[in-house]
């Protein structure tokens, strides 16, 4: 038999967290007096999906499994019923809604705990959640801070998500408030997360970049956690993919960040870094902030970077060589000719064509050059 509950377990982890917690584990819910049922699902999540049983596991007091799945059980015979999960939602809600820091922290932690579990993404939302997160995001207690804006990224996940919640009044000016506040950089970080993962939808880019998010990322890029600053690039990454943030980005000092980043990070942001350059190079502002220190950055991109990299140095390349002959002589004084003849050959077939074009280009310029002497 199974000690009482509240002698096994600390006064934080006691009844409330626990429908959370079942929840989160097996979204359909599972109830008492079914143990066998619920010792396969666990054991199913814990074989399958590993990085969800590792959350339940800070959760629930425990050394094995089967001292977990013992709590829970324990508290599963000891309740009349377990609340599904829209039930459980709305009660958090109200909860949510309390004067008590204490209860709204805990009430938070566990929708964001249930936000985790894509199936129940759509219920969360489906219950009204977003208009009171947006307005948690500036409370003043960090813990609930944070847990309201990483339920808005568990649940932008979701594409018809991504669409609501952009259109909640003040919800992206009240992300971009956490990115400029003083609160933890976990929050910073969501919240960059949140605005790139709801930059992804064409239709939210436009009014993410006329909210005034690029100035506050191109912050965090320059000043934030290496978490911070990956959150902050792959933003600006999903922006610049719209012309009008391309020009607000090129006019924010973004570019010496991301060329920064061309020297200094791991290859996958060094990606995203030249992406960026590549798309704002399409523009006059791009390529003025770009500028010749940048072009040596691409130039040694073409030759050292991915496969990806290589690809859109040549095609940012390209665009800058043909606005300006001073380009051309940096790339040519920098010896990227080799690197290019290289990438036309063994490059992506877009790489291949862009390096061709860049070559045929200096070819032409080369034969005027020396038709007027």
């Amino acid at each position: 038999m199974s000690p009482p509950l509240m002698e096994v377990l600390p006064p934080v982890m006691v009844a409330p967290c626990y429908p959370s917690v079942i929840l989160f584990l097996c979204p359909k819910g599972c109830g008492a007096g079914v143990e066998q049922e619920f010792r396969e699902r666990v054991d199913q999540v814990r074989r399958q999906r590993p990085r969800r049983w590792e959350k339940v596991a800070t959760c629930v007091p425990g050394k094995t499994m089967v001292d977990v799945v013992n709590h829970l059980l324990s508290y599963m015979d000891s309740s009349p019923y377990l609340l599904g999960v829209e039930s459980q939602v709305l009660k958090l809600i109200e909860e949510s809604k309390s004067d008590s820091a204490d209860l709204q922290r805990c009430a938070t932690g566990e929708l964001r705990l249930l936000s985790q579990c894509s199936e129940n993404r759509n219920v969360i939302a489906d219950c009204g959640v977003v208009n009171l997160l947006v307005g948690l995001l500036h409370s003043s207690d960090p813990a609930t801070q944070v847990n309201a804006v990483t339920v808005l990224l568990n649940l932008s996940i979701d594409d018809r998500n991504k669409i609501s919640i952009a259109n909640y009044a003040n919800a992206i000016v009240s992300l971009i408030d956490v990115l400029i506040g003083s609160g933890i950089p976990e929050a910073k970080e969501n919240s960059a997360a949140t605005l790139s993962s709801l930059a992804k939808i064409e239709e939210n880019r436009v009014q993410i970049g006329e909210s005034g998010a690029i100035g506050p990322l191109v912050e965090l890029l320059a000043n934030g956690t290496p978490r911070g600053k990956e959150d902050a690039v792959t933003a600006l990454y999903n922006l610049s993919k719209c012309r009008a943030n391309m020009v607000r980005i090129a006019q924010s000092g973004a570019v010496a960040h991301l060329v920064g980043l061309i020297d200094h990070a791991a290859a996958g942001l060094v990606d995203k870094a030249v992406t960026i350059l590549a798309n704002l190079a399409t523009t006059s502002e791009g390529r003025i902030a770009i500028g010749q220190d940048g072009v040596s950055a691409l130039v040694d991109v073409v030759e050292l970077g991915s496969s990806r990299g290589k690809e859109n140095a040549a095609a940012a390349l390209l665009q800058l060589c043909r606005s300006s002959s001073k380009y051309c002589r940096v790339v040519l004084q920098q010896g990227g000719v080799p690197s290019l003849v290289a990438l036309s050959r063994c490059g992506t077939p877009r790489a291949k064509e862009k390096a061709s074009s860049l070559l045929n280009y200096f070819q032409k310029q080369r034969e005027a050059y020396a038709g007027n002497k």
